[in-house]
């Protein structure tokens, strides 16, 4: 009885343990933050990813042409410096709130009047593989708990001369589908990044603020 009884605890102390991880689990895709984007990510592959394998989403291309930049003076209501984490500075609409994010490295720029708008911008030690790679491999990842992912664009390009890659997409969030553009860049072992993000209605305008940012963005 009593090797019995041994036992039938041993199994349910594991089916205890199974479904407090379970439980854990779920919390951390609950509270995580589905609109984040690290700087970088360990990646398995550098090869591009093709269409074939990822039916939901548009062709990944290649360019060497740098982003469109837009002057600061151009964002309604002005501009004002901020600096970042790794000593990034850039420029963002005047009276947005700055807080950190979840994510080292990284801070928020929020538009007070509406809160699905904002900029994140910060840096982080480069990981020792290309940066294209490190993000094209996190971007095999990301649809998974991003419903409605579709990819727009995953591309090399070049930021004042230096290794950049951009990245745009649109998913769909709890205020309705958003668009998020992104660029990284690598500069004297750091990966820069200047992130933009509102719901698709609104990007004619967040496409302003964003290449305003990155056009301000140093090193």
């Amino acid at each position: 009885m009593g090797s019995m009884n041994s036992r039938t605890l041993a199994a349910v102390a594991v089916i205890v343990n199974l479904t407090v991880c379970a439980l854990t689990a779920v919390v951390v895709l609950v509270v995580r933050d589905r609109d984040a984007a690290p700087v970088a990510a360990p990646a398995a592959s550098s090869s591009v990813p093709t269409t074939s394998a990822r039916s939901s989403s548009t062709p990944v291309t290649t360019s060497s042409t740098g982003p469109t930049t837009t002057s600061p003076s151009a964002v309604p209501g002005g501009t004002q410096p901020v600096t970042g984490p790794a000593g990034i500075t850039t420029v963002i609409p005047a009276g947005w709130e700055v807080k950190p994010t979840s994510s080292p490295g990284s801070v928020q720029a929020t538009d007070p009047a509406q809160s699905s708008r904002f900029l994140r911008y910060g840096g982080a030690p480069s990981p020792g593989k290309a940066l294209l790679a490190a993000q094209q491999d996190y971007e095999r990842t990301f649809p998974r708990g991003h419903p409605g992912y579709r990819l727009i664009g995953l591309e090399p390009t070049t930021v004042r001369g230096a290794e950049a890659v951009s990245w745009e997409f649109e998913f769909q969030a709890d205020v309705g589908l958003k668009h998020v553009k992104s660029v990284y860049w690598r500069a004297q072992g750091v990966d820069y990044f200047v992130y933009g993000s509102s719901v698709v209605a609104g990007w004619t305008d967040m496409q302003v603020i964003f290449d305003a940012a990155l056009s301000g963005a140093k090193p």
